[in-house]
C-alpha cells in the first residue's frame, strides 16, 4: 500500500506540467536575403545572430503568408553548415540548439511558393517579414531582394520601420538596412521589377502607376508629418520658455514675498522664550509637521492636558478626569476618547491605552478617532490665520498648468517626445505651486521662527520652568526628545520637568504600541497580475 501511494505522487508530479521559462536574450543581427525566382517563388535565406544571458534551448520564428495562395514551404535550419532540428506548431518553427551564455549564428531557409504577385507591367514584392506582433528587438536588420536576373528596380519602398531604409543596388537589388527595429514595430518592404522578368501568369492589369502613387501618397504623408512636428518643435520651444519663465517669476514672487515676511518677523520679535501664543501646544506640534500627527504628538497632548490641569494625576499610571472645560475642540474630544471610550471612567490606567488597542474589534474606532482628533488640532491652526493670501499666484499657477496639459498629448502626438517631457516638468512644478504655496503672513512667520529652533537644539534649558515644560511637551510631540530612551539635560531636571519626563515614557510605551496594534491590524490586502502574449505575422523569439 505505501509503495503504491509513493509510486502514484512519483506519476502524478512526472505528469504535472513544468513551468516554462523564457530565455533571456537579445538579437544582434540580422540578415535576410528574398532571391525572386522566375517562376515566381521566393528563396529565403535567415541569419539570425543570438547572445544568450543563461541556459536555452533554442530559437523561434513565426512566418504567416501574406496573401491568400502564398504558402511557406521547406523550412529547415542550419549552424555552421549543420542541420538542426526544426519542430512546427502551426505558423511557429522552433529550432532546437541548446546551451548556456553563448551567442550563436543560425541559418534558416525556406521558400515562399506564390509569394509575387504578377501583373501586365511589374511583378511585385510585397511582404511583411515581421509585423506589431513580434515581440523582440532586432538590434541590427538588414533585408535584401534579389532579382531572378540582372535588371533593374520599377520601384522600391518599405513601410513603418523600412521607410526611406531602401538602397538601390547596381544589379538590380534592393538592400534595406533598418538598423534597430524595436518590439511591436511593423516593416513591411515592397519592390517591383518589370514583368518579363518573370514568367510566372500574371493578371492583365497595369500595376506601376498605383504603386508608384502609393508610394508618393506615403512620402506626402511623411513630408507633412515631418513639417508636423517642426511646427510642434517650435510650438513646444515657445511653449517651454514661456513656461519656464513664467515659473521663474513665481518663484521669485514667493522667495521675495518670503524675505519680506521675514524680515518684518524679524524687526518685532520679542524675547527667545516660548512663543507667547494662543494656539495650544498640539496645534504648534501640527503647524510645524504639516499636520502629520503620530503618537509621539499623543504623547506630548496627554501631558499637556496634565499640565493644564484638565486630567489630575493620581500616581504615574492612574489619571482622573476633572470636571473642567478645555479651551479647544480637540482636547475635549481628545478626553473623551480616553475616558468614554478607552477607560469608560473617570479614571484611566495608562496600560488601559494598549490594551484597548490590542482588541481587534477595537482598531477601527481607534483610528477613526485618532484621525478625527488630528482634524481638530488642524482645524484650530487653521482658524489662527496665520497664511497670507495667495489667490492670486496659485490660481495663475493652476490655471497655467490646466493650458499645459492637452500640450502633453499634442506633443508626442506630432513627435515632439522632447518637448512633452519638458512640458510635463513644468506641468507638475505648476500643479505643485497651485496646491503647496502658502505663504505665511508675519504672524505665522514669527511663530516659525521661535518654533523651528526648538526642533534643533537646546537654547530653551536657561528659560523659566513653565516656558521649559512647554518647549519640553513641543519637542517630545514634534520627535525630537524621546523621553523612553533619550536623555535629557541636567538643567532642565526640576522635580516638575522630571516627572513629566517619567510619565511621557509611559505614555510614549502606550500610543507607541496602540498605534502599531491598530496599523499591522489594517495592512492586510491582496494583489494580482495579468498579462498576455502576441504571436508574429513574422516575428523572432527563443526559449
Amino acid at each position: 500500500m505505501k509503495k503504491w501511494v509513493t509510486g502514484s505522487i512519483i506519476l502524478l508530479i512526472l505528469l504535472l506540467p513544468l513551468p516554462v521559462y523564457a530565455a533571456d536574450y537579445s538579437i544582434e543581427e540580422t540578415n535576410i536575403t528574398a532571391s525572386l525566382q522566375a517562376d515566381g517563388e521566393v528563396m529565403v535565406e535567415e541569419s539570425h545572430t543570438y547572445a544568450f544571458d543563461g541556459e536555452f534551448n533554442g530559437i523561434t520564428r513565426t512566418l504567416i503568408p501574406k496573401q491568400q495562395g502564398s504558402e511557406i514551404t521547406d523550412v529547415r535550419a542550419e549552424e555552421n553548415g549543420k542541420a538542426l532540428e526544426v519542430e512546427r506548431e502551426g505558423d511557429l518553427y522552433k529550432v532546437y540548439r541548446g546551451g548556456s551564455d553563448e551567442t550563436i549564428t543560425v541559418d534558416l531557409f525556406y521558400t515562399i511558393e506564390n509569394g509575387m504577385e504578377h501583373y501586365a507591367d511589374v511583378s511585385q514584392f510585397y511582404w511583411p517579414f515581421f509585423d506589431d506582433r513580434n515581440e523582440s528587438t532586432y538590434e541590427d536588420l538588414t533585408i535584401t531582394v534579389v532579382p531572378p536576373a540582372q535588371t533593374e528596380a520599377k520601384v522600391a519602398f518599405g513601410y513603418d520601420a523600412a521607410y526611406e531604409t531602401e538602397q538601390l543596388l547596381d544589379d538590380g537589388s534592393v538592400r534595406y538596412e533598418m538598423g534597430e527595429v524595436p518590439a511591436n514595430e511593423k516593416g513591411d518592404i515592397r519592390v517591383a521589377y518589370d514583368a518579363s522578368l518573370f514568367y510566372a501568369a500574371g493578371n492583365t492589369k497595369e500595376m506601376l502607376g498605383t504603386i508608384l502613387a502609393e508610394k508618393k501618397s506615403l512620402d506626402d504623408e511623411a513630408a507633412e508629418k515631418k513639417q508636423r512636428k517642426e511646427q510642434w518643435g517650435e510650438i513646444g520651444a515657445i511653449l517651454t520658455v514661456s513656461a519656464t519663465a513664467l515659473a521663474v517669476l513665481l518663484y521669485g514672487y514667493g522667495l521675495r514675498r518670503r524675505k519680506m515676511t521675514g524680515w518684518e518677523a524679524e524687526r518685532i520679535k520679542g524675547g527667545s522664550l516660548f512663543p507667547d501664543h494662543s494656539m495650544s501646544i498640539p496645534g504648534m506640534i501640527s503647524f510645524m509637521k504639516g499636520g502629520y500627527m503620530n503618537h509621539k504628538a499623543l504623547t506630548a497632548a496627554m501631558l499637556d492636558l496634565v499640565r493644564k490641569g484638565l486630567i489630575e494625576e493620581q500616581s504615574k499610571k492612574v489619571y482622573k478626569r476633572l470636571d473642567r472645560h478645555p479651551d479647544h475642540e480637540h482636547e475635549q474630544q481628545l478626553i473623551e476618547w480616553l475616558y468614554d471610550d478607552i477607560a469608560q471612567s473617570d479614571t484611566l490606567y495608562i496600560d488601559d491605552i494598549e490594551r484597548y488597542a490590542k482588541n481587534k474589534e477595537n482598531s477601527e474606532t481607534y483610528r477613526k478617532r485618532h484621525h478625527s482628533w488630528q482634524k481638530l488640532v488642524r482645524k484650530e491652526v487653521k482658524e489662527q490665520s496665520l497664511y497670507a493670501s495667495s489667490a492670486v499666484p496659485r490660481w495663475t499657477a493652476g490655471l497655467t498648468a490646466l493650458g499645459l496639459f492637452p500640450f502633453t498629448i499634442l506633443l508626442p502626438l506630432n513627435g515632439t517626445f522632447l518637448w512633452m517631457i519638458f512640458v510635463i516638468l513644468l506641468l507638475i512644478y505648476f500643479l505643485l505651486f497651485s496646491f503647496a504655496y502658502k505663504p505665511l503672513n508675519v504672524e505665522g512667520r514669527s511663530l516659525y521662527d521661535q518654533l523651528q529652533p526648538l526642533k534643533k537644539d537646546d537654547d530653551w534649558e536657561t528659560w523659566e520652568e513653565e516656558d521649559r515644560l512647554k518647549a519640553l511637551l513641543f519637542q517630545i510631540g514634534a520627535g525630537k526628545r524621546d523621553p523612553l530612551s533619550q536623555p535629557f539635560p541636567s538643567s532642565t531636571q526640576s522635580s516638575e520637568i522630571a516627572t513629566y519626563v517619567v510619565i511621557g515614557s509611559y505614555f510614549e510605551t502606550n500610543f507607541s504600541d496602540a498605534q502599531r496594534h491598530t496599523t499591522v491590524s489594517a495592512s492586510s490586502g491582496s494583489s494580482s497580475s495579468g498579462g498576455g502574449t502576441g504571436g508574429g505575422g513574422g516575428g523572432s523569439g527563443a526559449f
